[in-house]
């Protein structure tokens, strides 16, 4: 039985994906993404709002820029775990330091992107995503 809050419609699963960026034009391109996928998707700019969305709905995906307003994409990685231990993360930065990617691998990121995102690789890692999060 699944515990995630996807549904399937005509045998194509319908995701629940929360999309966070500061960056307009970034959260813009991945939720045009995911909708065009045929999945639904919430998005917004802020850290507190990420976490206040996460701990009242369960989603199947989360992609978190790093840049957000408040707490980092990267500083809001432990409180994600601890809101939502299972659910698939993708993390999109513009910088990689050794500190990131230790923070990265201990946090259980399902992939990292490093900008400008490329559409169809997008695509295909939040599939992969997707993907995983069904056979937990």
């Amino acid at each position: 039985m699944r515990s995630f809050p996807s549904i399937q419609l005509r045998g194509v699963w319908i995701l629940m994906v929360l999309v966070a960026s500061y960056d307009k034009i970034l959260r813009q391109q991945a939720v045009d993404l995911l909708q065009a996928s045929g999945h639904e998707v919430v998005s917004t700019d802020r850290s507190s709002d990420l976490i206040r969305k996460l701990i009242a709905e369960p989603y199947d995906l989360v992609v978190i820029d790093a840049d957000l307003a408040g707490m980092d994409g990267v500083e809001v990685l432990p409180v994600l775990r601890r809101v939502r231990p299972t659910v698939p993360i993708v993390l999109i930065t513009g910088e990689v330091t050794v500190a990131i990617d230790r923070k990265i691998a201990r946090e259980g990121v399902f992939y990292h992107f490093r900008k400008p995102l490329y559409d169809e690789d997008f695509v295909k890692v939040a599939a992969a995503a997707m993907v995983q999060a069904s056979d937990s």
